[in-house]
């Protein structure tokens, strides 16, 4: 069975893990004097370091609420209550470019934003980078692929990754969610969208700062852009695409909500019921208006 999945619910962990790059975090040490005066010195020639994923660190409150909304699908799977479906999510790019021509700088071509859907769709059903290595064991002390050493310190049972002995209990298996993405064909109106998936708006129209001049590309995104830019978030997943200025970043992108019920059950334990300090997207009946990811023009696809 086929639906529309009405949530970004499933896929707002996504961020810079959902780009087909990868690029160090540079950990901030503190410094003595010393090295203070000198860092001065070196300032306007050192490179801002790239941060990667500027997503924040759930609370334990968040954690275990949307913790719980899990074992309750997994109990309603195993007892025949749910279903396995598939799920297709459609994806608006808005694309927020400095003035260039269609496929120059900031202002992608519509082949990158191509690019980056069967990746997507790769990752999110087992068949991702790497993928084949997965269940590869090898002793060497370099060389293990993605998630190995996770995996194998993690596993019960058989205590391997190899799929072939989940049938025997153990081992950690790559996951198929059957959670696919597709470019939007139209817009909130219905219009028939001239470039699949693609939304481009010179920074101008909702801002005086280039994102290529801001610190702090997150507050500028969700204080003003996201805002003034977003589809109905119930209807699209939206990815936003700017340079990221001398922020560092890669991408971030915002939590789902979960259930009142679920975060009542986890609240009402820790602080009498008070929803105080929850984290993620509000419970209200109006969409948010930052729901989703924001990415680096540099980080998006395997073309360009």
């Amino acid at each position: 069975m086929k639906k529309t999945l009405l949530t970004t619910a499933a896929i707002a962990l996504l961020s810079a893990g959902m780009m087909a790059q990868t690029q160090g975090f540079t950990k901030p040490v503190k410094k003595s004097t010393a090295a203070k005066q000198t860092n001065a010195k070196e300032a306007s020639t050192t490179p801002v370091p790239n941060r990667g994923c500027g997503t924040a660190v759930p609370t334990q409150q968040w954690d275990e609420a949307f913790n719980k909304m899990v074992e309750e699908h997994k109990q309603n799977m195993q007892t025949g209550r749910a279903s396995a479906t598939t799920y297709t999510i459609p994806i608006i790019f808005h694309i927020i470019h400095e003035g260039e021509a269609v496929g120059v700088g900031h202002n992608i071509s519509q082949a990158q934003i191509n690019s980056q859907i069967p990746i997507l769709n790769a990752d999110y059903n087992g068949t991702g980078f790497n993928s084949s290595m997965y269940a590869t064991f090898t002793n060497s002390p370099a060389g293990t692929p993605a998630f190995y050493d996770y995996a194998h310190a993690n596993t019960t049972g058989t205590n391997s990754v190899s799929p072939a002995s989940l049938n025997s209990g153990g081992g950690i298996a790559i996951g198929v969610s059957g959670i696919y993405f597709c470019l939007a064909t139209k817009d909130p109106n219905g219009n028939t969208l001239a470039e699949p998936g693609i939304e481009r708006k010179i920074y101008s129209t909702y801002t005086t700062t280039k994102p290529s001049a801001s610190s702090d590309v997150q507050t500028l995104f969700d204080g003003t852009i996201k805002p003034a830019s977003i589809w109905d978030p119930t209807k699209y997943f939206n990815v936003w695409v700017s340079d990221g200025g001398s922020s560092g970043l890669l991408g971030y992108a915002t939590f789902p909500p979960v259930s009142a019920s679920s975060l009542s059950a986890i609240t009402s334990s820790q602080n009498g019921g008070s929803t105080t300090g929850s984290f993620g997207e509000t419970n209200s009946s109006t969409p948010s208006q930052v729901d989703g990811v924001w990415v680096s023009y540099n980080a998006v696809g395997n073309t360009g």
